[in-house]
């Protein structure tokens, strides 16, 4: 299980130096560097982008906070872009596994929502973490 709270709180603390440009900035990086994937994001609208590719699987990137989920396999396509603009990445062999803890709190504050009533956030995928807060 890998505790992913302390990871929020990091993000959390550069809110202020992040927002949707800079996330907007950051999606069309990471879609340019991943070949064949396109991004979906409603601006003002989601809080996160979702970066699609079939080669490459998901990349989640949060529009609040400097913070993104993403699949393995795009690991070495976005690494350096990720650390060049300051956002934190989880990542995980499969977007839908379990096997992460998230402190319920953390993502209240951020995100204004409750996920502790819908998800057993003591083992949690982030692609659940990801639609609840979407």
């Amino acid at each position: 299980m890998k505790d992913i709270t302390p990871i929020f709180f990091d993000a959390l603390a550069h809110k202020n130096l992040y927002g949707e440009e800079k996330a907007l900035r950051v999606m069309n990086a990471l879609t340019s560097a991943i070949p064949g994937s396109t991004l979906d994001w409603e601006v003002g609208n989601e809080n996160w982008g979702l970066i699609l590719s079939n080669h490459w699987g998901r990349v989640c990137v949060c529009s609040i906070i400097p913070i993104c989920f993403a699949d393995n396999r795009a690991r070495q396509n976005i690494e350096k872009i990720l650390n060049d603009h300051g956002v934190l990445c989880v990542y995980a062999d499969e977007m839908s596994m379990d096997g992460f803890n998230v402190d319920p709190a953390i993502i209240s504050t951020i995100f204004n929502v409750d996920i502790s009533d819908r998800f057993d956030c003591n083992n949690i995928s982030l692609q659940d973490i990801w639609y609840a807060t979407v």
